[in-house]
């Protein structure tokens, strides 16, 4: 048998669902809460049928003297369906179709190959679809529990399947204590009392393993309550890898004897060797046929515990009863944990100081914490899925938020660059055909002042109207100013034409290929288009620019990328400059761009540092972070810093880092890898 058991036929999975497993220890509570047996079957039936939204729940009882015949005892039935109890027939026909070792489920009836006598029966109680679980009194079989589908077919899923498991488990473990019941009220009233007062204290403890959905608290509850229970020496929970290996993941003592814990966690052979020697110590069976190598067969659902009254009444080997002197042990009863239908560990209790005769009742109480246990596992582990689910959903969320405002981002500045080219083209025509013309007028314009100069001194006597004209038109200042407004109007042409030349290599890179392309030029470029912000403004003097440029190689990049990232850097230390201008008109601004390659790791080194109002270390740890921003609102994004940090370390594979402190400014220090073409200095 594989212990990776597969599901029943016409089984389909599910995702595990937290809410549904709430509704399933709320039912198990509502069975362990009686111990009368009628009163837990009417219970199961109606939580059941509930839970499940079937037509009809019943429980079959075989009778003990004949083979394979019973009679319904229970039911739960829609109210337009026939009742089941009421008619006879059913019993043989159900029986000879289920299998002992399985939950048997059936999708649709006509999907199968039915005799006409059997589907006729089928049909007399309009069943198209169906459960069928086993109720077992200890390893004797007991009875059924169905769950029909009348009016459709239905594909039943996993959790259904492992919702009957589990109530199935109880069911049992109910039929158990009432065989006991029955046993203890022959003794006397007093030995019911105890024994009513034990299962109280069970429910009581299981309660409170219960309590948590938190792995490492269920298993530190259930150790400490199992052996406060069984009044023992130790208890453990045993946890198993796919390789059949294994660990102690909880125990609990009394404090004269060892941690088999702690030996696991200190002596690394040990480790090594724990599958083997853990194995011989829970199984109760040779070396040949221990856990690891039957791969948990000695554990399925018909067989979960094992017993040891006296290691040394049990035929072990000598190297078996070494391993368990080793841990310690002189008496052990274990119970398999089951995992939906996976062998998940096993559940131990030792007697250390001597033999111990393990009671019936006390293997009850072992079983049904092992059930239960099974069930807070499922329970704590979907809890961690679905916590794990909805962080991986929030984290997502938030990914694709980024995503999409940088994206919007990068697509304004396209836009944006886009458009820059082409103002920056409209301007450029016009600006050049004034360029080209101002020379020729200035030639124009000197000769003209020749030839009037020629003219004054060939006509001594000048006309009346002339000489009133001219004093009119201030013609010596005239001469002496022409040459400079032209000389001036060359120097707005130039300007016009460099502030062009800037906007078009700013924006002319946004292609999605690299490109070869000298650094400099891109911080100068940003700084000409930036100047309108650096220059004297009524607020405050003009910004102090100091440059220390080294000889930097060309590198193979994003230039336009890596202007936006200038930009964003420049503006920043614009905005704290003026913002500590406000609070300190005294102070003088100052803005310096250090650039460097260090040749030790082929690095170039860009600094940006500003005498601004800076930042404390909490602030500065988060200036990168998406959204967040140290501007006033309406002021800032948020995004300028983030979009930068992600250019420079996810496509450029370097780091930008930020070092600040209040009131002392800011450094803003940018690292890329260089793949130098060849150096260009400044």
């Amino acid at each position: 048998m594989n212990p990776e058991i597969v599901p029943p036929p016409s089984v389909i999975y599910a995702e595990p669902n937290l809410d549904y497993q709430r509704v399933l220890a709320a039912v198990l509570a509502r069975i362990r809460a009686s111990l009368d047996r009628s009163t837990n079957l009417q219970i199961s039936v109606t939580e059941i049928r509930s839970v499940l939204k079937a037509d009809r729940v019943g429980i079959f009882q075989f009778h003990s003297d004949q083979n394979w015949e019973g009679e319904l005892i229970t039911e739960s039935v829609g109210p337009t369906l026939p009742s089941a109890l009421q008619m006879r027939g059913i019993d043989h026909c159900l029986s000879e179709q289920f299998e002992e070792d399985w939950i048997n489920t059936i999708s649709d009836i006509y999907e199968q190959s039915y005799k006409p006598d059997y589907l006729e029966v089928l049909e007399k109680f309009q069943i198209r679809a169906t459960i069928v679980a086993p109720l077992l009194k200890g390893t004797e079989l007991w009875g059924l529990i169905y769950v029909h589908q009348c009016n459709f077919p239905r594909d039943w899923t996993l959790m259904d399947v492992t919702f009957m498991q589990q109530v199935a488990d109880n069911l049992s473990m109910v039929l158990q204590y009432d065989d006991l019941l029955k046993q203890v009220a022959q003794v006397g009233k007093a030995a019911e009392q105890r024994l009513l007062e034990q299962q109280e204290k069970v429910s009581q403890a299981i309660d409170r393993i219960r309590g948590s959905l938190e792995l490492d608290k269920i298993f530190k509850r259930t150790v400490e309550e199992v052996r406060h229970l069984f009044q023992c020496d130790r208890a453990v929970i045993y946890r198993f890898n796919p390789d059949w290996s294994g660990e102690f993941v909880a125990e609990d003592y009394e404090s004269k004897w060892t941690s088999v814990r702690l030996q696991q966690l200190e002596d690394d052979a040990l480790i090594k060797n724990v599958s083997e020697c853990t194995v011989k110590l829970l199984s109760n069976v040779s070396f040949d046929s221990h856990i690891q190598n039957t791969e948990g067969e000695i554990f399925s659902h018909g067989s979960v515990l094992r017993t040891a009254n006296d290691i040394y009444t049990q035929g072990f080997t000598p190297c078996y009863l070494q391993t368990l002197e080793q841990y310690e042990a002189r008496a052990y009863a274990i119970v398999g944990l089951f995992y939906d239908w996976r062998l998940w560990g096993l559940l131990a209790v030792y007697q250390n100081d001597g033999p111990r005769v393990w009671r019936p009742d006390e293997l009850s109480i072992l079983t049904q914490v092992g059930s239960q246990l099974g069930v807070a596992l499922q329970q704590a582990e979907l809890l961690e899925h679905s916590q794990q689910q909805s962080k991986q959903i929030q984290s997502a969320l938030a990914d694709l938020k980024i995503s999409q405002t940088q994206l919007i981002q990068r697509e304004k500045m396209a836009s944006l660059g886009s458009l820059v080219a082409g103002i920056a083209h409209e301007i450029n025509n016009p600006a050049n055909f004034i360029a080209g013309n101002l020379i020729h007028i200035s030639e124009y314009s000197l000769g003209l002042l020749d030839l009037l100069k020629l003219y004054e001194k060939s006509y001594v006597e000048v006309p009346e109207e002339i000489e009133i004209k001219a004093r009119d038109l201030d013609l010596d200042f005239i001469a002496h100013d022409l040459p400079k407004a032209l000389s001036s109007m060359q120097l707005g042409t130039d300007r016009i034409r460099q502030t062009v030349l800037s906007l078009r290599n700013f924006s002319r890179h946004d292609e999605s290929e690299m490109k070869i392309v000298d650094l400099h030029e891109g911080i100068e470029n940003t700084l000409m288009l930036l100047q309108y912000r650096l220059k004297e403004s009524s607020s405050r003097p003009e910004i102090q620019v100091f440059k220390q440029y080294g000889d930097l190689p060309q590198i193979n990049c994003y230039s336009a990328q890596l202007n936006q990232v200038f930009m964003h850097l420049l503006s920043n230390a614009i905005d704290a400059i003026d913002l500590k201008f406000e609070m300190n008109p005294q102070f003088s601004p100052k803005l310096r761009i250090i650039t460097k390659f260090k040749s030790l790791n082929e690095t170039i080194f860009i600094e940006v540092l500003d005498n601004g109002i800076g930042m404390d270390q909490s602030l500065s740890a988060r200036i990168f972070d998406p959204f967040f921003t140290t501007k006033p609102v309406g002021k800032g994004t948020g995004l300028g810093l983030s979009i930068s940090y992600q250019i420079v370390t996810d496509n450029h594979h370097g780091k930008l880092t930020c070092q600040s402190a209040p009131n002392q400014g800011s450094a803003f220090q940018l690292e890329l890898p260089s793949n130098g073409v060849e150096i260009s200095s400044r």
